[in-house]
């Protein structure tokens, strides 16, 4: 049984594949949107209106390359937590996850990056009034997700 019960960490795998093709994939369709959208840079240059449309769609796109990001992470940390260590170049030792706390702190950071950057494309598409109540809605959720942070962080190091 307990032999059975080592050989069932394998099912990580299947989380493993599918965040690394996940990321891929927004990868990989981010980046045929910036060729694309590239082509369209040279009709914005001279138009200002056409090129704060381009910026704002570009915003978006960095949401989805911080989303890949993201599951990249995933995929790296499970396999790490459960299967073995990923042999990554010595730059990215920061990736190394030892604990799903680790792994919790990488992707908290990573959720908070994404709330800015999706409320910086909001901002540049705004036309209403009152954006006010949204700035604060993101500003509690990021304040929540700290508190969070920093209730699991005090915890875990009384224990």
């Amino acid at each position: 049984m307990k032999r059975l019960l080592g050989f069932t960490r394998y099912v990580v795998l299947l989380g493993v594949a599918g965040s690394l093709f996940s990321a891929a994939v927004l990868f990989l369709t981010g980046f045929l949107q910036v060729v694309t959208i590239a082509s369209l840079g040279r009709q914005a240059i001279g138009h200002p209106k056409e090129l704060k449309l381009l910026a704002i769609v570009i915003i978006q796109l960095a949401d989805y390359f911080l989303i890949a990001t993201a599951l990249y992470i995933v995929a790296v940390g499970l396999y790490e937590l459960f299967i073995g260590e990923v042999n990554l170049p010595e730059r990215l030792g920061w990736l190394r996850i030892t604990s799903l706390e680790e792994l919790k702190d990488r992707l908290t950071g990573v959720v908070v990056t994404v709330l800015a950057v999706t409320f910086l494309g909001i901002v540049t598409e705004w036309e209403g009034t009152e954006i006010q109540p949204l700035g604060v809605a993101l500003a509690l959720v990021i304040l929540a997700v700290g508190v969070y942070g920093w209730l699991s962080h005090g915890l875990s190091g009384r224990r």
